[in-house]
Protein backbone atom coordinates (compact mmCIF):
# COMPACT_ATOMS: atom_id res chain seq x y z
CA UNK A 1 0.00 0.00 0.00
CA UNK A 2 2.82 2.65 0.54
CA UNK A 3 4.34 1.93 -2.44
CA UNK A 4 1.14 2.65 -4.10
CA UNK A 5 0.93 6.32 -2.54
CA UNK A 6 5.08 6.94 -3.14
CA UNK A 7 4.31 5.92 -7.10
CA UNK A 8 1.07 7.94 -6.80
CA UNK A 9 2.70 11.47 -6.86
CA UNK A 10 4.57 10.36 -10.03
CA UNK A 11 1.90 8.93 -12.09
CA UNK A 12 1.93 10.80 -15.95
CA UNK A 13 -2.04 10.40 -16.39
CA UNK A 14 -4.23 13.50 -15.58
CA UNK A 15 -6.59 11.25 -13.95
CA UNK A 16 -5.26 8.56 -11.55
CA UNK A 17 -6.82 5.76 -9.62
CA UNK A 18 -5.44 3.82 -7.11
CA UNK A 19 -7.63 0.87 -4.52
CA UNK A 20 -7.78 1.69 -1.01
CA UNK A 21 -9.93 -0.73 1.67
CA UNK A 22 -13.34 0.97 0.85
CA UNK A 23 -13.36 1.34 -2.95
CA UNK A 24 -11.67 2.74 -5.36
CA UNK A 25 -11.02 6.42 -5.73
CA UNK A 26 -10.48 9.14 -8.15
CA UNK A 27 -8.05 11.85 -7.67
CA UNK A 28 -7.41 15.08 -9.81
CA UNK A 29 -3.92 15.57 -10.24
CA UNK A 30 -3.41 18.93 -10.18
CA UNK A 31 -5.71 19.85 -6.83
CA UNK A 32 -4.36 15.90 -5.30
CA UNK A 33 -7.47 15.45 -3.38
CA UNK A 34 -10.98 15.59 -4.18
CA UNK A 35 -12.25 17.04 -1.60
CA UNK A 36 -10.89 18.66 2.04
CA UNK A 37 -12.37 18.58 5.29
CA UNK A 38 -11.61 21.49 7.51
CA UNK A 39 -11.09 21.21 10.63
CA UNK A 40 -9.78 17.69 10.74
CA UNK A 41 -9.76 16.98 13.83
CA UNK A 42 -12.73 18.36 15.30
CA UNK A 43 -15.47 17.90 17.62
CA UNK A 44 -18.47 16.74 15.33
CA UNK A 45 -18.79 19.47 13.10
CA UNK A 46 -16.66 20.23 10.18
CA UNK A 47 -17.16 21.47 6.48
CA UNK A 48 -16.59 19.44 3.70
CA UNK A 49 -15.33 21.34 0.03
CA UNK A 50 -15.50 19.23 -3.02
CA UNK A 51 -14.45 19.91 -6.33
CA UNK A 52 -17.21 17.80 -7.86
CA UNK A 53 -20.63 17.69 -7.04
CA UNK A 54 -21.74 15.31 -3.87
CA UNK A 55 -24.24 12.73 -4.32
CA UNK A 56 -23.67 11.05 -1.04
CA UNK A 57 -21.85 10.92 2.16
CA UNK A 58 -20.98 8.26 4.76
CA UNK A 59 -18.71 8.09 7.73
CA UNK A 60 -17.70 4.65 8.43
CA UNK A 61 -15.79 3.51 11.81
CA UNK A 62 -12.59 1.64 11.30
CA UNK A 63 -14.59 -1.71 11.77
CA UNK A 64 -16.80 -0.26 8.46
CA UNK A 65 -20.06 0.09 10.18
CA UNK A 66 -21.75 3.49 8.89
CA UNK A 67 -22.05 5.65 11.72
CA UNK A 68 -23.73 8.69 9.82
CA UNK A 69 -25.23 9.03 6.01
CA UNK A 70 -26.72 11.78 3.93
CA UNK A 71 -27.89 11.88 0.75
CA UNK A 72 -26.90 15.34 -0.67
CA UNK A 73 -28.71 17.20 -4.01
CA UNK A 74 -25.02 17.85 -5.84
CA UNK A 75 -23.67 20.05 -2.80
CA UNK A 76 -20.14 21.30 -3.59
CA UNK A 77 -20.11 22.69 0.26
CA UNK A 78 -21.47 20.44 3.06
CA UNK A 79 -21.53 21.89 6.97
CA UNK A 80 -21.85 19.26 9.35
CA UNK A 81 -22.86 19.72 13.05
CA UNK A 82 -23.49 16.24 14.41
CA UNK A 83 -22.11 15.88 18.16
CA UNK A 84 -23.69 12.58 18.17
CA UNK A 85 -20.50 10.60 17.02
CA UNK A 86 -18.57 9.09 19.45
CA UNK A 87 -14.41 9.99 19.84
CA UNK A 88 -12.58 8.19 17.01
CA UNK A 89 -10.97 7.56 13.98
CA UNK A 90 -12.74 7.25 10.79
CA UNK A 91 -13.43 7.14 7.13
CA UNK A 92 -15.23 10.06 5.17
CA UNK A 93 -16.78 8.77 1.90
CA UNK A 94 -18.17 11.02 -0.82
CA UNK A 95 -19.85 9.57 -3.73
CA UNK A 96 -19.97 12.36 -6.95
CA UNK A 97 -22.86 12.03 -9.17
CA UNK A 98 -20.63 9.91 -11.83
CA UNK A 99 -20.54 7.85 -8.94
CA UNK A 100 -16.47 7.70 -8.20
CA UNK A 101 -15.80 6.92 -4.29
CA UNK A 102 -13.46 9.49 -2.69
CA UNK A 103 -12.04 8.47 0.82
CA UNK A 104 -10.68 10.67 3.64
CA UNK A 105 -9.18 10.17 7.27
CA UNK A 106 -11.91 11.95 10.02
CA UNK A 107 -10.85 12.60 13.06
CA UNK A 108 -13.35 13.45 15.98
CA UNK A 109 -11.91 14.34 19.22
Amino acid sequence: YLNLMRNFDNCKSARSMRQNPLGISAFNKQSNQPFTVFPNPNNGQFTINSISPIKQLEIVSLDGKQVYSKNENGSKQIIIQNNNISKGIYFLRLTDEQNQNFVQKLIIN
